[in-house]
């Protein structure tokens, strides 16, 4: 399972956590006070505490209608009710309580109610407003991109044409691909803060991955390089295992990338377009020469037809590089 779903899961799991955790004691305490044995409590007595959450505890014994008889707090009762008292009560999971729903059970059962459970179904809302209306501008160029020819729809492992028939796909391939030449360039930056725990390997790793054609056959592969100090690079290398070209990213926020070929020559670059959600390739001279625009789970990608086939390759291995999220990050 990929991490981004992995992050899916577990951030349903918590709200449905937050929903539904709170709801039991609430659930246990109704119970008790509506279905619970019915019998009756002598008070012993209670004691008071105050400051600034003030309490009272009453102890005492009770007895079943069924003839259980047991020893301890009695809830429900006020500061002022006297040693000796006989008060009927409930009997249930939450305890022997006395006088039903009042002043002093209602608080206990809708505290987790109105301050834990409320606030998390009011957020889901509010979340995905906001989550709608910070992707706006991408849902936006991506429509853009779709209406012109040579558009591609891009996923995390697939690319396809908006018809839907295939373009190409991306699959892991063992580490170093055949005929492999390791390129290192200087200048690489260093991070600006270390990654969010797990979300990169604790030392240099490189993962590679084959961008095939429909038939099967490699169009190039790629050389992701993560590391806890440096930014991130990919290296495209072609069939044979020559590099083409180094992808590095310069920062993460603002998202910014320097595209240089072997020798170091810069070849473009490519940075957040107009928001999040949105990406921008530019040449050495900064014109535009491909953009792409996040429509909900996937990008949509369009290179300039004139475009040189080193920054179209480019384009496309940074859309499908935003997927590898513990590795941009």
């Amino acid at each position: 399972m990929d991490r981004a779903r992995r992050v899916r899961l577990t951030a349903t799991a918590v709200l449905a956590a937050l929903v539904v955790v709170p709801l039991i004691w609430p659930a246990v305490l109704a119970y008790t006070l509506h279905f619970g044995e019915r019998g009756t409590a002598t008070v012993a007595e209670c004691t008071s505490f105050k400051g600034r959450n003030s309490a009272t505890t009453c102890r005492g014994t009770w007895r079943t209608e069924g003839g259980r008889t047991g020893r301890g707090e009695i809830y429900g009762l006020g500061p002022r009710t006297p040693a000796g008292r006989t008060v009927p009560v409930r009997i249930g999971p939450a305890g022997p309580y006395a006088n039903g729903w009042s002043s002093r059970t209602l608080p206990t059962a809708l505290a987790p109610i109105a301050f834990v459970t409320a606030p998390a179904v009011l957020a889901v809302p509010l979340i995905v407003r906001m989550r709608r209306a910070v992707h706006r501008r991408g849902r936006r160029l991506a429509a853009e991109l779709l209406a012109g020819p040579g558009a591609l729809v891009v996923s995390r492992d697939a690319v396809r044409r908006p018809d839907g028939s295939p373009y190409a796909t991306l699959r892991p391939v063992p580490a170093p691909v055949p005929g492999h030449r390791r390129l290192d360039l200087p200048g690489r930056p260093r991070r600006p803060h270390p990654p969010a725990p797990g979300t990169a390997p604790g030392r240099p790793a490189a993962e590679f991955a084959s961008l095939d054609d429909p038939a099967g056959r490699t169009l190039l592969y790629c050389e992701h390089r993560t590391d806890t100090e440096f930014e991130p690079e990919i290296v495209l290398l072609d069939p044979s295992g020559a590099p083409r070209l180094l992808v590095r990213r310069e920062s993460p926020h603002p998202l910014a990338y320097r595209l240089l070929d072997p020798s170091g020559a810069d070849l473009g670059s490519a940075r957040t377009a107009t928001g999040i959600g949105t990406l921008a390739v530019r040449d050495a001279a900064g014109t535009r020469v491909a953009a792409a625009g996040l429509r909900g789970r996937d990008w949509v990608l369009r290179a300039d037809a004139t475009a040189p086939e080193a920054l179209r390759d480019a384009a496309l291995v940074l859309v499908l590089a935003q997927f590898r999220t513990h590795d941009f990050t």
